[in-house]
């Protein structure tokens, strides 16, 4: 699945399960084997939700987000797409090899 944000960048993701409502609240939830690549990133985790208003992705669940050398583990997170941040929490782990 391949979602556009409102400033044009994309969102693709991939799950074993997955549900999606467009209007109200909107948002995507994702569930087994979750893969979502956003600039670059990669995050993997085992649920995610997405919600389409405040441009947030979350997870309650562990997570490994990668990107060229640097890699961050965590117990849940949350990105903030309009911000561009992200929180960690849980057991954090970051490791960063030198190119």
């Amino acid at each position: 699945m391949t979602f556009v944000l409102e400033d044009g960048r994309r969102i693709k993701a991939r799950a074993d399960r997955g549900r999606a409502k467009r209007t109200g609240e909107g948002f995507v939830e994702l569930e087994g084997n979750v893969t979502v690549e956003l600039d670059g990133w990669h995050l993997q985790t085992e649920a995610l939700r997405y919600d389409l208003k405040r441009e947030l992705l979350e997870t309650n669940f562990p997570v490994e987000i990668t990107r060229d050398g640097l890699d961050i583990k965590g117990r849940e997170m949350k990105m903030d797409l309009q911000k561009g941040t992200v929180s960690i929490k849980g057991q954090v782990q970051v490791v960063l090899e030198e190119g």
